[in-house]
């Protein structure tokens, strides 16, 4: 993807978590704790322009760190967020035959994005992508100051890797 085209969105906040979205439990100074979603507020890329795009990988770069203002700090041992690419997933011909817990389908449009895992990239893009959406930040970690909230800090990049639609890919690699 080195030579594909890109462009770059960008998230960044300095908020303090509480209940209910902030869950805490421990004993003495380990005080665990884990953060479901930051919001239930998304937030949305609408791609305009005289071309659909093709996203072919994306690359995550940035931090999620807890600060300790206000004495609401805590170590953050692991995060992620949730994007999706609304676009026209690749599909083969078949059928699932779904059961419980895993409900097995296709056409997933939802990807996490972790501090462990930081891209995605796709053998066959998704197509037509119409937006982009940030669906949440999932954080956890222990010694947690503050047993009602915790204040997060985040500047996290997100690199997307396009073709415009009716391009040759082949081409888009030189």
């Amino acid at each position: 993807m080195d030579c594909m085209k890109s462009f770059t969105l960008s998230t960044e906040a300095n908020d303090p978590v509480n209940s209910p979205t902030l869950v805490s439990w421990g004993i003495a100074n380990e005080n665990y704790w884990n953060i479901d979603n930051v919001s239930t507020v998304t937030s949305q890329f609408n791609v305009e322009g005289f071309k659909n795009i093709n996203i072919h990988g994306v690359d995550m770069v940035g931090f999620v760190t807890s600060n300790t203002l206000d004495n609401k700090g805590g170590l953050i041992h692991d995060w992620g967020f949730t994007l999706t690419i609304n676009g026209t997933v690749p599909l083969i011909g078949g059928n699932t035959s779904t059961s419980l817990p895993y409900n097995v389908t296709t056409g997933n449009k939802t990807f996490a994005l972790t501090k462990y895992k930081t891209n995605i990239s796709f053998a066959d893009p998704i197509t037509s992508v119409k937006n982009l959406t940030i669906l949440g930040l999932y954080a956890n970690g222990s010694n947690l100051q503050n047993l009602t909230s915790i204040r997060i800090s985040w500047f996290v990049s997100f690199v997307f890797y396009y073709t415009f639609e009716g391009e040759d890919e082949k081409f888009a690699f030189l």
